[in-house]
């Protein structure tokens, strides 16, 4: 099988924004992973030790009143992204982020959901602040 996304470099960049993320006051959880390699249906793990074909990667990152996001990017280049910027009158925003050819594409998503969810500027891959 073809893989199009290295999801191990995806995760760098979400490392990347992950300080930025933090100084902001969001919580950010351990990174899901879903084993391609395991038997049907495949655990989701935090620990990537213990993956050995990773199949996807899950990010959520929460803030204030219920604002949040969820990414989730599969190693064939599809993402299952949404945000909530915690107004109860607004509904979930499902972004669409098909053909994901690369880490950096995976970053402008992860840019795009966090300017949804909490007014964010993009992150982009520099020292970690916002802005």
């Amino acid at each position: 099988m073809e893989h199009g996304v290295d999801l191990d470099a995806a995760f760098a960049v979400v490392v990347r924004r992950e300080i930025a993320w933090r100084n902001a006051g969001l919580t950010v959880d351990a990174p899901s992973w879903r084993d391609g390699d395991a038997p049907w249906p495949a655990p989701f793990e935090t620990d990537r030790a213990r993956v050995r074909g990773p199949d996807s990667l899950g990010v959520r990152v929460s803030g204030p009143e219920g604002a949040e996001f969820r990414v989730v990017l599969f190693r064939g280049g599809w993402v299952d992204a949404e945000a909530w910027n915690g107004d109860p009158t607004r509904e979930v925003v499902v972004l669409p982020a098909g053909g994901v050819t690369s880490p950096e594409r995976y970053g402008a998503v992860l840019d795009a959901a966090a300017r949804l969810a909490f007014g964010m500027p993009g992150t982009g891959t520099g020292a970690g602040t916002a802005g």
